[in-house]
Parts: C-alpha cells; structure tokens; sequence
C-alpha cells in the first residue's frame, strides 16, 4: 500500500492525493479494488460524552483487515474482515474483546458480477454457537449501486417479539447528480395495526464522499453517492471532509455510517 507525508490540516491530518478522481471511483463488481491514493486511518467518535478513536488496518491488497477501537465495552466493537482469494470480502465479525471471541458474525454471498447479494448476520452465544438472527437481500442497478435492501429477521431467542415476521427494506432513488435523493423504508414490525413506511431526502455538498475511497465503505454504509450527506465542518485539500456530525435522520436508521461511528459526531484522519 503506498502511503503519502501526512501534513496538518486543522484539527486533522490529510493525505496527498495524485489523479484523485480516477483512482477512487472502482469498476463495477472489480475485486481486489485498485490501487488508490488515499484512505481512512482513523475515526474518532463522540458517544455520550465519551470520546474514542477507531484505527483502520490494511492487508497488501488494501482492503481493510480491522477496525479496532480503544476501550472495548459495549457499543464500542471492534471489527474484522477476511477475504477469499480473490480478495472478495466472505465474512465480518464484531466483538466487544480483544480475544477471538465475538458476538456477531457477517456471511456473504456473491453474484456472477462479484456483487454481495445475501448477508446472514449471526448471533454468537454461547461462544462458537451461530445462531442466525437475519438475512439481507441486495439489489443493484446498471451501475452497481445498491437500489433496494430487504432484511429479514429469523425467528430465534434474539428475535422472539418478530420471529420470522419483520421485514424491513430500504429502497434508494439517485438522481442525475448521482446522489440518492431519496430513500424509502418500510417496516412492517407493528403490522397490521401499525405499519411503518417514510422516506427520508438526504441534503448534500458537493465534496468527495468519503466512503468512495473503498468500496468496501460504500457497501457497508448503503452509500454510493458521489457527495456526502453529512454536515462539515471542514475539508482537506482534496475536497474530503475532515469533521462533521450525521443528520439525525440518517443516523438513526443506521443509513449512511460506517459501523464503527455509532456517534453524530466524528473526524476523520486519512493517510
């Protein structure tokens, strides 16, 4: 992985970036992703008053290994990721320890385009016991960006109120700018007495969207949009931003955050 000088810039650290706009926009369905100028190295959050930062580790390939926090406890995971060998993302953990012990586990399933598809979230308990909790469904449009997401959570000791019955989907509307202007979620938890349907408009600037610089972030975040959708408080050089909080709406239907920013509020440092 080729790293650039880090220079201060404000209350961040921000990369040199060469041929920017080239490099971090991926082929569809390309893995192991190209070579790029820039990436995230850390993120520090505010949670409840309680400041933490997150570090990013890298194989050879640079897609990420870890996102490993300060002080494990909970709401505070860390995460890992492992890869086929074609460098395809298969599985994620989280765990609130630094032992290989975890509480969730990820499984993915590719089409013939190398696109995720099918992701089974397991539950860990006891420890080495997989107890599968949810599955979600991915669909893409012509320019393999995610359009419509539909989780179902499986009946078991997690899911006792909504074995086998909740539903929940999000489809997303891009607009020519290629920003989703709109997305749907519907939830059908309390139906049929009281089902759940709203759509939510992000607001956008015209900077580089940080989850771009990996595809890896734009899945996991549910955002290929060009722009982000978050508010700055400033950028670097290269138009990424360096501090910013999340609009409510977004970060409480989990759209648009990464899993380690469990917070409004956090900085990025990038190498």
């Amino acid at each position: 992985m080729k790293k650039y000088q880090l220079l201060p810039a404000g209350c961040m650290i921000a990369a040199a970036v060469l041929c920017f706009s080239n490099c971090i926009k991926p082929r569809p369905g390309e893995w192991p992703v190209p070579s790029r100028p820039a990436g995230i190295a850390k993120i520090a959050v505010i949670h409840q008053g309680q400041p933490d930062t997150f570090t990013f580790s890298y194989n050879s390939y640079g897609n990420p290994l870890s996102i490993v926090p300060q002080h494990y406890e909970t709401g505070w995971n860390q995460f890992t990721f492992k890869y086929d060998n074609q460098q395809r993302m298969v599985s994620r953990k989280s765990a609130y320890t630094t032992e290989d012990i975890y509480d969730f586990l990820h499984r993915y399933r590719y089409d013939h385009l190398n696109r995720i598809v099918r992701d089974t979230e397991y539950y860990v308990f006891p420890v080495n016991d997989l107890q599968p909790i949810s599955t979600t469904a991915y669909t893409y449009d012509n320019l393999h960006r995610i359009i419509k997401t539909v989780r179902e959570f499986l009946p078991g000791p997690v899911n006792k109120k909504s074995a086998g019955r909740r539903i929940v989907a999000h489809d997303y509307y891009y607009n020519a700018l290629g920003n989703a202007w709109k997305i749907h979620i519907s939830d059908n938890l309390f139906c049929p007495d009281e089902c759940s349907e709203y759509d939510i408009y992000p607001q956008y600037d015209n900077h580089v969207n940080y989850h771009r610089l990996h595809p890896l972030w734009q899945f996991l975040s549910r955002d290929y949009s060009r722009n982000n959708a978050v508010q700055a408080f400033n950028y670097n050089s290269h138009r990424l931003p360096l501090a910013f909080t999340i609009p409510d709406s977004l970060w409480h239907n989990d759209i648009y955050t990464l899993p380690c920013i469990n917070a409004a509020q956090a900085s990025i440092l990038y190498y």
